[in-house]
């Protein structure tokens, strides 16, 4: 919240958000450039970002909302959440929307970033910024973040693997929804 006041409040027009975690791709500096020299309406572009890193899945990605920025590069809506802070660039308005929004974090703030009925976000494909996972980081640390194993259900639906699949027909339906439109 105080990097986004500090925007607000110093009347800065764009930010690049980093975590101490980023990994930096060789092409960032260039698909900075190619996102704000884009016709996109955006408040807020993921830079890295990842719907369950633990099943190596890439955020959803909608069909309806696609901008390319080059030949490599594309600005798309998300359908679902992507989530990932370790990179990403905010607007002053998206900076604005955030601090309105956000009166106390409850939550990881990737679930604030990401939603889009809170800012008009996109996410660049493919990202520029990665994640360290060999960096100490206590959000992951078993002792802080207890894994629930009595759940016996979801335990079974696990084995069978229906839960990936039911995951997966899930994400296929949103990327097909049309999306929020912004002004």
């Amino acid at each position: 919240k105080k990097v986004y006041q500090k925007i607000v409040d110093e009347d800065i027009p764009y930010a690049v958000v980093l975590e101490d975690d980023a990994v930096i791709e060789n092409e960032f500096i260039e698909a900075i450039k190619l996102t704000l020299n884009s016709d996109v309406n955006w408040e807020l572009v993921l830079l890295g970002h990842h719907k369950d890193a633990s099943r190596g899945m890439s955020s959803p990605l909608s069909i309806w909302e696609k901008a390319y920025l080059n030949s490599v590069y594309t600005l798309n809506r998300l359908a679902d959440f992507g989530f990932g802070t370790y990179g990403y660039i905010i607007s002053n308005r998206g900076a604005n929307k955030l601090l309105l929004e956000i009166r106390s974090i409850s939550r990881p703030i990737d679930h604030y970033t990401c939603d889009s009925n809170m800012v008009n976000v996109y996410a660049i494909f493919p990202t520029v910024v990665e994640i360290n996972y060999d960096f100490d980081n206590i959000i992951d640390d078993t002792k802080i973040r207890s894994i629930q194993k009595d759940n016996i259900y979801k335990n079974f639906f696990k084995r069978i693997r229906f839960l990936d699949k039911a995951f997966v027909i899930k994400i296929l339906l949103k990327k097909v929804k049309p999306v929020k439109k912004y002004k």
